[in-house]
């Protein structure tokens, strides 16, 4: 059973606000904890609530397509400087520049870092600039797999369900099926009744020939009758008056 319209734009604000709640806690734990792993727990934690609120709880309208894509645009620039501050803080590429030394409120931002995460969010590559140690390899190859299936995400999601159907070859949308179904029965009825009113039309086109037929031999009929009594008559009077002049 499907949602009315006021629960389907009830289940968009839930979503956005866990995403917003989520995404928040992500930009603490990167500028905040001390851990690399704590923030790239916390990155992951936002990844998968936004994923699970997108697909479960928004179903954005054909003519909010612009309003998705700049949404979809926005977080993803959160995604690259989130994860510019985590290579920056921790050290986790190999720059010539400085490292772990960015503060909100202390230190600029380094546009190395920045540059890194944008190329490999688009899995476009890093050139020069390459992961350090183990950490380093796990957080650029989770951020290079984060930005490819982000793209399939966000295609998914600007389609809507009925073009990701529709491109799967597939049918839209249930509802559509079912008044479609219903529809076919209902043009089968109405085919099968339109047969029964012709069938009946032409048996009473028959029965009415035959009773005209029968009373046209009835009026026939009526005529021999009419006849042969008069020929009795003429006969009776004939036989009365020689009966008559015998006696």
């Amino acid at each position: 059973m499907g949602l009315t319209k006021k629960e389907s734009r009830t289940a968009d604000v839930l979503g956005l606000l866990v995403i917003a709640l989520t995404g928040g806690f992500a930009v603490y734990a990167c500028l905040v904890f001390t851990d690399w792993w704590q923030s790239y727990l916390a990155l992951m934690f936002f990844y998968a609530c936004f994923n699970i609120a997108l697909f479960s709880g928004i179903k954005p309208a054909p003519w909010e397509g612009s309003i998705v894509f700049v949404f979809f645009l926005a977080v993803a620039l959160i995604y690259i400087f989130l994860f510019a501050v985590l290579y920056q803080r921790h050290c986790l590429l190999d720059t010539q520049t400085t490292c772990a030394t960015y503060s909100v409120l202390q230190s600029p931002f380094n546009g190395d870092y920045l540059y890194a995460s944008t190329v490999v969010f688009t899995t476009l590559g890093f050139g020069d600039i390459v992961p350090k140690a183990g950490a380093g390899r796990i957080v650029v190859a989770t951020q290079a797999l984060i930005g490819m299936t982000y793209s399939a995400t966000a295609i998914l999601i600007i389609l809507g369900r009925s073009g990701w159907y529709s491109a799967r070859g597939e049918s839209a949308a249930q509802p559509i099926l079912i008044d479609r179904e219903h529809a076919q029965v209902q043009t089968d009825r109405f085919a099968h009744t339109s047969k029964a009113l012709e069938d009946m039309s032409t048996l009473l086109s028959a029965l009415s020939t035959k009773v005209d037929t029968v009373n046209n031999q009835l009026v026939s009929l009526k005529r021999y009758a009419l006849w042969a009594s008069f020929a009795l008559i003429v006969l009776s009077f004939f036989a009365g008056m020689a009966l008559g002049h015998k006696f």
